[in-house]
């Protein structure tokens, strides 16, 4: 599943530049935590990804990610963790949502983050998501093992400002069966900042 959901936001956003350019702007160069992008009237913009509150924390990982989202107070059985990318916008954001919630419900490799499972479905509506000027949706998934058994839940998150874009997949403990899981997340979601300079 991880090889898969790489495989769209690595090679769909990071590489394909040509599409970029179509959407006004272009990739330059991309680390922990931070992107740099060119923008249609050829100024530079450094997005970077910060926490802004002491529960969570940011992690380095590699090539695979912009940063991985860790709790500082995980308690056993109760988790919430994820992985996030900054890149830049160059398709159009619907087509991007469509081909991550094809990527959680497809997902079947197992993964070295994240627990596997073998069947998914969607959990509610879309809603609505914001980082500051990033606006984008937001889509819950359920996911099972091959007996039937709950596993665990995905939330996939997306917003751009019509150039930077950030992509999240968070794992969680099923909410339903815990509330404060659901807290957790919104309190993460509510925690991530995006700073633009430059442009």
């Amino acid at each position: 599943m991880l090889r898969a959901f790489t495989t769209i936001f690595i090679v769909s956003i990071f590489v394909r530049d040509v599409r970029a350019e179509e959407f006004g702007c272009k990739l330059l160069s991309s680390g922990h935590p931070f992107v740099i992008v060119r923008n249609g009237e050829g100024n530079e913009i450094t997005y970077t990804v910060s926490i802004g509150n002491s529960n969570w924390a940011l992690g380095l990982l590699g090539d695979h990610a912009t940063a991985v989202i860790e709790s500082l107070h995980r308690e056993p059985g109760r988790f919430v963790r994820g992985l996030v990318w900054l890149a830049v916008l160059n398709e159009p954001p619907h087509q991007l949502a469509e081909a991550v919630s094809k990527s959680v419900l497809e997902g079947r490799s197992p993964m070295w983050l994240f627990a596997p499972y073998q069947s998914a479905k969607t959990k509610g509506e879309e809603r609505a998501a914001r980082f500051g000027s990033f606006v984008g949706w937001r889509r819950d998934f359920e996911t099972y093992q091959k007996d039937g058994r709950a596993s665990h839940d995905i939330v996939a998150v997306s917003a751009d400002d019509g150039c930077g874009l950030i992509n999240l997949w968070l794992e969680t403990s099923p909410q339903d069966a815990d509330r404060s899981i659901a807290d957790s997340v919104e309190d993460l979601l509510t925690a991530i900042k995006i700073t633009k300079s430059g442009g």
